[in-house]
């Protein structure tokens, strides 16, 4: 018998796109929750004080919800770590590469940070745990199309070993990002300390920002199913995502949208999983998508495996940025190939697909022919044109 969870991925006509938040490297790396890195950031400055992060709770004032409170302790902790470290306090331990960073002008609070993100590491697991990580490893050979995360460590470049990586806005911006075997990680990552978005400045800026995220989103969420992992449903970020696409859909193309979309939330009260309607509330529109309460991802990334590609993704991947170049560049007689159906046949079991176009005759490539000469092909057939599949 088909279980709930089997029936969600089923209906799923490709792939999905995965997007992680925190919660899944701290279930697999025991990393720290946002609370508990902000703790240990204020004991490292504020040493010497009883009370460390509820003194910095104090500056900036009450009533102040966390994910903007956080934020707004962050650039008070920033500028008073590179007070101390440039007074000559040894805060933190600086290699050689550190100091370079430094004399180029990158700040050494986010040095440090982005060492704390550098060290995760995937803890000694349970067996069950373990096995949730070989499923999602098998599901990204086939039934994986892209990851999108709000994460600052590389646990998932471990994971998705062969996936590109594109850091913050400005990478989706001047790349030639396709959404296939890719990893976009929008706030950031640890390998580049500048770009992490953490102080209340940085959260501003990519608010400022952000139109071109919004738009970059909703294609990838057209274009894909989605499956939120490693986020609650009150997380701040994914309000602040969920709200920006809706500003852009009316009530018709946001119930299209909620269909493609699945929300996992981690829930040890629970026994076995639950697949319910969730309703996200914005304004005068509503997003109502499903949502998956479990106790364990192994039934979701078991069903996830089931899910294939039609494609192989390699050579989509290379097929949708030679289009986006024979675009841009106006110039495709070297990047269009004629290739052999065979290549699109992943694993022997999907029956081949075929390309037709007109070709001047250069088995090399193919040009782009004038409409005259398709019309003397056609109707004064003195033009000779071959027509290849």
């Amino acid at each position: 018998m088909m279980s709930d969870i089997d029936k969600v991925f089923e209906n799923m006509t490709t792939a999905p796109l995965l997007f992680i938040g925190s919660g899944f490297t701290k279930r697999y790396c025991g990393t720290m929750s946002w609370a508990e890195l902000m703790e240990k950031l204020a004991q490292k400055i504020r040493s010497n004080s009883h009370y460390p992060l509820p003194s910095y709770r104090h500056e900036v004032g009450e009533n102040i919800p966390d994910h903007k409170l956080f934020p707004k302790i962050a650039s008070l902790m920033e500028n008073e770590f590179n007070r101390k470290f440039f007074s000559g306090e040894e805060i933190f331990s600086v290699t050689e590469l550190d100091r370079k960073k430094i004399e180029e002008g990158i700040s050494p609070f986010r040095i440090y940070l982005a060492q704390l993100f550098s060290d995760v590491k995937k803890q000694k697991l349970e067996d069950s745990l373990q096995q949730e990580l070989s499923d999602l490893k098998v599901a990204s050979k086939h039934s994986v199309n892209g990851i999108i995360t709000t994460n600052y460590d590389k646990f998932l470049e471990q994971i998705f070993p062969d996936y590109d990586v594109y850091i913050g806005q400005t990478d989706l911006i001047f790349s030639e990002a396709t959404g296939y075997l890719e990893i976009y990680k929008i706030h950031g990552c640890c390998s580049d300390p500048q770009s992490l978005v953490f102080t209340e400045e940085n959260y501003e800026e990519f608010e400022r920002k952000k139109s071109y995220l919004t738009s970059k989103l909703l294609s990838f969420f057209m274009e894909h199913p989605i499956l939120f992992l490693g986020y609650s449903a009150s997380d701040a970020n994914i309000q602040g995502i969920f709200s920006s696409i809706a500003e852009c859909l009316n009530e018709y193309h946001l119930s299209m949208l909620a269909q493609r979309i699945v929300f996992v939330e981690y829930n040890l009260e629970q026994h076995t999983p639950i697949v319910t309607p969730y309703a996200f509330n914005f304004e005068n529109k509503q997003l109502v998508l499903t949502k998956i309460s479990t106790p364990s991802y192994l039934p979701i990334f078991k069903s996830l495996i089931k899910v294939k590609r039609n494609y192989n993704l390699n050579l989509l991947k290379r097929i949708k940025q030679d289009l986006y170049k024979t675009v841009h560049d106006n110039s495709p007689q070297d990047i269009i190939q004629v290739i052999s159906s065979e290549l699109l046949d992943e694993e022997g079991k999907i029956a081949p697909r075929h390309i037709m176009g007109f070709t001047n005759g250069h088995f090399s490539g193919h040009n782009v022919l004038k409409s005259e000469d398709v019309y003397r092909h056609i109707i004064m057939m003195d033009c000779k044109i071959e027509i290849n599949s």
